[in-house]
């Protein structure tokens, strides 16, 4: 049991909430899983076959195949790829051709994830503060990035080696170099009984300005740190290990819980591929092949645990939850002397499950391998059309969650509306 001492070392932790998101968990809005594969994936191992062109080196031994409604290219090292395809394909949108106008992994990660190169949020953080309802860990980054600009209070880290865990059972304390005293039954109760009155002073005093904000934040986040202290037996927040890697399945299966329980609206799982070796393949292309492998095979899992879980809709979670699947740049698309790939601007991206208009392939590239414009409102090519840009994902997110895009990222913002199921 966490005794309320414990949970005040948790107010640093990110856990207080904008005073603006009052109530609590109610039925069906719709949450996020991100699932962010750090280093730059090669799209023409999976997401764009492509022949034909000579500017075009595609890999020897790869097919293109068609599973689920979804065109992909099919190899023998990459079987899961096409087992999951087989299997969600109909439940899956890829969308090929996005321009992050970059080559540098940390410009094309946070173009990607916010649509700008500045200090804005990203879409998991944009979705998480622009929602009525209430979470005590409203965007929870099991592992990997997160960009916040003026909402990095709705951001909690759980910790690379699960120090949330800590917190939460007082081990962070245990591990101290200074003394720690056992608090008596007495004492707690007086500890109690003074944050209590503080907490009312501040209702009953504090009507405007700065003080009512704080006190109305303040006693928010003792009431999220007194909804962890009661769940907090059904979440394992400790990172699972397989052999030289982190399982991205067991890190979804945290993500997926907290969803269970109505405490997080977004998610963020980062993938650092086989081995952990990064996708970031210049050289040895078949760490890549391992990568998507394994991968698909996490994906399968997670797309298996939504089915069997409930939301807080009372639904299965599977009509609750898009998983977003992404890399922050695409690999060149000719072989340099070491057998790898070198940087490219185009990349891909997957939306899987609630909401999504699966069994499809949006978007594409060229001979030259830049991205096909396409009409946003069906999601086919068209000559005239529009070119993909990291704020066209931001867009489509943002009205699968039913907001308006506009008044996140501008009057300009333009949903891939056939990405959405109607």
């Amino acid at each position: 049991m966490i005794s309320r001492r414990d949970m005040l070392l948790l107010s640093g932790a990110g856990l207080a909430m904008p005073s603006r998101l009052l109530g609590r968990p109610v039925d069906g809005e719709r949450k996020f899983l991100f699932i962010y594969c750090k280093g730059g994936w090669d799209t023409l191992k999976v997401f764009t076959p492509m022949s034909g062109s000579s500017l075009i080196e595609q890999d020897a031994g790869s097919t293109e195949a068609e599973a689920g409604g979804i065109i992909f290219a099919d190899h023998e090292e990459r079987p899961m790829v096409r087992e999951f395809f087989e299997t969600w394909g109909h439940k899956a949108a890829v969308i090929n051709g996005l321009e992050v106008r970059s080559i540098t992994h940390e410009r094309c990660r946070r173009i990607l994830m916010t649509g700008s190169g500045e200090g804005t949020n990203d879409w998991a953080v944009a979705l998480s503060a622009n929602t009525p309802l209430y979470y005590p860990l409203p965007h929870l980054v099991v592992t990997g990035p997160a960009f916040a600009g003026r909402d990095g209070s709705g951001v909690v880290r759980a910790g690379e080696n699960g120090q949330l865990a800590d917190l939460l059972g007082s081990a962070a304390r245990r591990a101290s170099d200074q003394p720690v005293r056992p608090t008596t039954d007495r004492m707690a109760a007086l500890e109690e009984r003074f944050l209590q009155s503080r907490i009312e002073r501040f209702r009953a005093g504090a009507s405007k300005g700065s003080q009512a904000r704080f006190g109305r934040q303040y006693a928010e986040a003792l009431d999220n740190l007194g909804i962890l202290r009661d769940r907090s037996d059904s979440i394992v927040l400790d990172p699972v290990s397989e052999g030289c890697r982190r399982s991205v399945a067991e890190d979804a299966k945290t993500a997926l819980t907290c969803f269970e329980l109505g405490l997080s609206r977004c998610a963020m799982v980062q993938d650092l591929g086989w081995c952990s070796g990064g996708w970031d393949s210049h050289s040895n292309l078949m760490h890549q092949d391992w990568s998507y492998d394994e991968l698909f095979g996490y994906l399968a899992d997670i797309m298996g645990e939504l089915e069997v879980r409930t939301g807080t809709s009372g639904r299965p979670l599977s009509e609750e939850v898009t998983v977003v699947v992404m890399s922050e740049m695409g690999r060149h698309p000719q072989m340099n002397s070491a057998g790898g790939r070198d940087h490219w601007t185009f990349t891909s991206a997957m939306l899987l499950g609630s909401g999504v208009r699966g069994g499809q392939v949006i978007g594409g590239l060229t001979d030259e391998f830049m991205g096909k414009p396409i009409d946003l409102a069906s999601g086919d090519l068209y000559a005239s059309g529009t070119g993909l840009l990291p704020n066209h994902l931001g867009a489509t997110l943002l009205t699968l969650a039913g907001l308006d895009p506009a008044d996140v990222l501008g009057s300009d913002a333009e949903a891939i509306l056939g990405a959405i199921d109607p």
